[in-house]
């Protein structure tokens, strides 16, 4: 079979999302830690990774920094939010604009400024990389103990019923109480069933300080859960409304407010005048830059792209490779940067005796039966690289990431085309002629898979595509009710939280081909948990000497990762391909950027 010449690029499915952050007025906030408590360990900050011949991590941007510029409206494609409390949704992307968190990213750290991580992924659980939002600084004591310092003199946005009153301990306490006592948000009840008991007590010890107590077990995570991932609420709001669905009852203390919200059209946002934090990089110039930001939710892909060509967006994510030469032949002076995707990997399930993927040896065969170079080369054009799980090779990951020519023999191997290996693997396995089976997917995947399959019918394995449409998937995948195999998109073991957060055991599909009996797993899946926020060194030994032990399991047909592209015009400043600026919040690095309204008029615009 002919390698189909048409190339779909393919979603990445994560436990962390998003992307955005803000930044402080002050350097960049470092755990206080009084002599009564057990410190929150510092690391040294992150370097680049040595060369790896397979991803120079590649970025067409001049990373020096650029003389700031007030003013601009930014539009670009987003998709439509869904709510705006995340008590019912947790597509409230808006809130990730109009609220803060009591952590954020350090965009100091990033591109923009000293390079120490690229931005693209977040911070994985390194919360080196954290710097203060609405706190200043915080105290970890073990076993139970978190303790926030509030930034003073913030300011809520200046607008009924909250009126522009003072930030202050009792929000947090109240915010914090709502979604980890009373576990009344929809997100993280999506992670934790029982949210409502992560707390054991939450309360102010003064205007400023924030203590929670956390059980002990539960710990693991929390500050990054607390401090970075949950947005701080006026009490007001709630007490006036009820809850937050309105998008006219938003209010908060971030860079913008939302101004107006057309269903399924746009939503438009102004900058907030009383926003409280300062440019890390240019202390003396008071955040957001842009005067507005409107996301428009165009569903088609052609329509986006002509928006863009056209100067009517100014910035474009998840561009395939094809479509970036394009964009760069026929405007040569748009900037683009990298960024390292996970294709599709087939899983079988080996919580099923009677299903031949709980044998190793035939998820190893499965490996070595797949020309995964050829896939790299061909379907994605040399876009991408050949290693890239249960990390890629990226500075956000530089401390976890081992090459491939580093790794075990056993590890080498499964990424090496062998169908003999594979044949003689299968017969060992009681397979001699293969065996047949069936793969759930999308429609977007059918293509990619149908070369695998090939593949696998070299080696006696029939594996019958089955597509479904979005909903009937993503079913099968939540409820684990998929028959025997399925596409995932990206592999979890890659994220600090995700072990933090999915505890030994779980049925969380993201885990599902997790071995329950796996001794090493078991034993990481208490350090690394016990140890995200307290001691960064410990957790990343144990990940990076993980996972040449998860890749030898081969629970999924390994594959290579591929490059999307985000590109954006000349005229949108002091942006340099960032997308993930902090933990899980997408879009938070709106502030610090700008758009050039002369130069978007002198390039025809």
């Amino acid at each position: 079979m002919e390698l189909s010449r048409r190339m779909v690029i393919f979603a990445v499915v994560a436990v962390l999302v998003g992307t955005s952050i803000l930044a402080c007025a002050a350097p960049a906030i470092t755990p206080t830690t009084p002599a009564t408590t057990t410190p929150t360990p510092t690391t040294s900050a992150l370097t680049a990774p040595a060369p790896i011949a397979e991803n120079p991590q590649k970025q067409a941007v001049n990373p020096a920094a650029e003389a700031p510029t007030y003013g601009g409206a930014l539009t670009y494609q987003a998709g439509d939010s869904l709510g705006f409390d995340e008590s019912f949704s947790q597509t409230t992307n808006t809130n990730h604009l109009t609220n803060s968190t009591l952590l954020t990213g350090d965009w100091a750290k990033g591109p923009a400024g000293t390079g120490e991580t690229d931005w693209q992924f977040g911070i994985v659980g390194q919360v080196s990389l954290y710097t203060g939002d609405l706190a200043t600084g915080w105290e970890v004591s073990l076993p139970d103990t978190l303790i926030f310092h509030l930034r003073k003199g913030v300011k809520w946005q200046n607008k009924p019923p909250v009126n522009g009153r003072e930030f202050t301990a009792d929000d947090v306490v109240y915010t914090l109480n709502r979604i980890y006592i009373e576990g009344k948000e929809f997100a993280v009840n999506g992670a934790y069933t029982d949210a409502a008991g992560l707390a054991k007590s939450i309360k102010a010890l003064d205007k400023y300080t924030v203590e929670v107590k956390i059980a002990p077990e539960r710990f693991g995570n929390m500050l990054n859960w607390m401090g970075a991932y949950t947005h701080i609420l006026p009490r007001e709001v709630f007490e006036k409304y009820g809850d937050m669905k309105d998008w006219r009852n938003s209010e908060g203390t971030g860079p913008f407010m939302l101004k107006d919200y057309v269903p399924g059209s746009s939503t438009t946002f102004v900058r907030n005048p009383d926003y409280f934090m300062n440019d890390p990089l240019h202390p003396e110039n008071r955040l957001p830059y842009l005067d507005s930001v409107r996301w428009l939710n165009i569903p088609d892909k052609s329509t986006e792209q002509a928006a863009f060509r056209t100067g009517k967006l100014d910035r474009m994510t998840g561009v395939s490779f094809e479509d970036q030469a394009l964009f760069m032949k026929q405007r040569p002076e748009l900037k683009y940067t990298e960024k390292l995707n996970s294709a599709p990997m087939p899983g079988g399930r080996q919580d099923k005796k009677e299903l031949p993927f709980k044998d190793i040896r035939v998820r190893q065969a499965l490996n070595m039966a797949v020309d995964k170079q050829k896939i790299l080369d061909l379907y994605y054009g040399g876009h991408g690289v050949l290693f890239a799980e249960p990390v890629p090779p990226t500075l956000t990951h530089a401390k976890l990431f081992t090459p491939l020519n580093e790794q075990p023999a056993a590890v080498q191997e499964l990424f090496t085309y062998n169908p003999e290996k594979a044949r003689q693997l299968l017969t060992e396995a009681g397979y001699p002629n293969g065996f047949k089976t069936e793969i759930i997917t999308t429609a977007a995947n059918i293509d990619f898979l149908a070369i695998v399959r090939e593949d696998l019918l070299k080696v006696g394995v029939d594996m019958v595509i089955k597509p479904l449409e979005a909903g009937a998937y993503n079913s099968q995948w939540k409820n684990l009710t998929f028959p025997q195999m399925m596409t995932v998109g990206a592999y979890q073991w890659n994220y600090a939280s995700s072990m933090a957060t999915f505890a030994p055991g779980s049925d969380n599909p993201t885990f599902f081909n997790y071995d329950k009996s796996d001794e090493l797993v078991n034993e990481a899946y208490k350090i690394v948990p016990a140890n995200v926020g307290i001691n960064e060194v410990l957790w990343q030994k144990t990940l990076k000497e993980l996972y040449p032990h998860i890749l030898e399991q081969a629970s999924m047909i390994w594959m290579p990762a591929y490059y999307s592209y985000t590109m954006w015009w000349p005229w949108v400043g002091n942006y340099r391909g960032e997308l993930n600026v902090g933990y899980s919040e997408s879009r938070r690095f709106l502030q610090y950027i700008w758009v050039d309204g002369a130069l978007k008029k002198s390039m025809g615009y």
